[in-house]
């Protein structure tokens, strides 16, 4: 079982199946306007497509998990910051075995955006994710910041300055498409980034 939180995805797509779990978005983002909402939507599609496409359509892409069980969860990236931190309470929801990726940002102290695990919250909650079997996977965000820089996060919060300390979760950065395997500028980097993978031209 694949759970993973967006903003907001369209469910009626045609590439994507038609799994229960994938259910109407309908989180309004404060403070975002139509593009901005349409922006999001077409985020959440996408990483719906990558995630499980259905295989069986003669047309569009294919997914890279297309028979697992997909769950999508609704939250406001730029208010909901206890999301992850949340997971560690819904046994449920979630079991050893499954996959949780959160697919948010979040705001770092001097108003950049932070990997959720900067939150000591949210550091917690993934610790207590991975401890039971869960794949928890989180985004480096996008700043642009060498995360390996000394001062750049909570000074009472986790350190992510190498791997000082690390919740346990997948952290991923964003790369330019093609084959150049460039980190696209606005993705944050450093040592505690686990994968890259393409951060634009992904289609669904």
């Amino acid at each position: 079982e694949v759970t993973d939180v967006e903003s907001k995805w369209n469910p009626e797509h045609e590439d994507l199946p038609r799994q229960a779990g994938i259910v109407n978005s309908d989180t309004v983002i404060l403070g975002c306007g139509s593009a901005c909402q349409a922006s999001h939507m077409a985020h959440g599609t996408a990483v719906l497509g990558i995630l499980g496409a259905d295989d069986s359509d003669v047309h569009g892409v294919k997914g890279i998990a297309p028979e697992s069980t997909i769950i999508t969860r609704g939250s406001d990236r730029c208010g909901a910051v206890d999301t992850i931190s949340g997971i560690g309470n819904s046994p449920n929801l979630i079991e050893a075995g499954d996959i949780y990726l959160c697919e948010q940002q979040y705001p770092g102290y001097t108003g950049w955006w932070a990997p959720g695990e900067v939150w000591p919250d949210v550091f917690a909650g993934i610790e207590l994710a991975t401890a039971a079997g869960l794949t928890v996977i989180e985004p480096a965000a996008n700043s642009g910041m060498d995360m390996d820089q000394d001062g750049i996060y909570f000074t009472d919060g986790p350190n992510l300055n190498g791997r000082a300390q690390d919740s346990g979760a997948i952290m991923v950065g964003g790369a330019s498409p093609g084959g150049s395997l460039n980190r696209a500028s606005w993705s944050n980097c450093g040592e505690r980034v686990d994968v890259f993978a393409w951060g634009s031209g992904v289609v669904t």
